[in-house]
C-alpha cells in the first residue's frame, strides 16, 4: 500500500484523486481547509490534514514519508488583494516543502500555457510553480489541462 498526499482533497479534482486512490487501496493524506467539509472523505479512510499550502513546515510534515503527492495552486479568495504575490508565495512554499520532505514524485494540476513565463495572466503562477519544482530535482509530472 502506497501513501499519497492530496492537496485540495475536497475540491473538484482533488476529491476525485482522493477517492480513486482510496478505492485502489492506497492510504491518502488529504490536505483540507475545512475538516467539516472533508468528513465524508475521512469516512472513506482518508487521513485529514487541515492546513494551508503556503505553510512550508506543515506541508513538509504532510509530505514526509509519502510515496507521491498531488499538488495545485488553490484559487485565491475573492477579496485577495494581490493574486500574483499569493501564487508566488504558495508556489515557493510547495517547492521548498517538496525539496525538504524527501518525497520522490509529485503530480501538479497545471494548465495549458504554463510553459510560458509571461503573457498568460494568472496562469503564470503555474509557470512559477513548475519552474520551482524542476529546480528541486524531484520527479514532477505537470498535468496541463486545456
Amino acid at each position: 500500500m502506497s501513501i499519497f498526499v492530496v492537496a485540495g482533497a475536497t475540491g473538484h479534482v482533488g476529491s476525485v484523486v482522493s477517492r480513486e486512490l482510496l478505492a485502489r487501496g492506497h492510504k491518502v493524506r488529504a490536505i483540507v481547509r475545512s475538516v467539516e467539509k472533508a468528513k465524508p472523505l475521512a469516512g472513506q479512510g482518508a487521513e485529514l490534514l487541515p492546513g494551508g499550502l503556503g505553510d512550508v513546515g506543515f506541508l513538509t510534515r504532510a509530505l514526509r514519508g509519502a510515496d507521491g503527492a498531488f499538488l495545485l495552486l488553490p484559487p485565491p479568495a475573492p477579496n485577495e488583494p494581490d493574486v500574483r504575490a499569493l501564487q508566488d508565495r504558495v508556489a515557493h512554499a510547495e517547492a521548498n516543502a517538496v525539496a525538504e520532505s524527501g518525497i520522490r514524485h509529485v503530480v501538479v494540476l497545471s494548465s495549458w500555457g504554463a510553459e510560458k513565463p509571461s503573457g498568460t495572466g494568472p496562469i503564470v503562477g503555474l509557470h512559477v510553480l513548475e519552474e520551482a519544482l524542476k529546480k528541486t530535482g524531484v520527479i514532477s509530472t505537470f498535468v496541463r489541462a486545456g
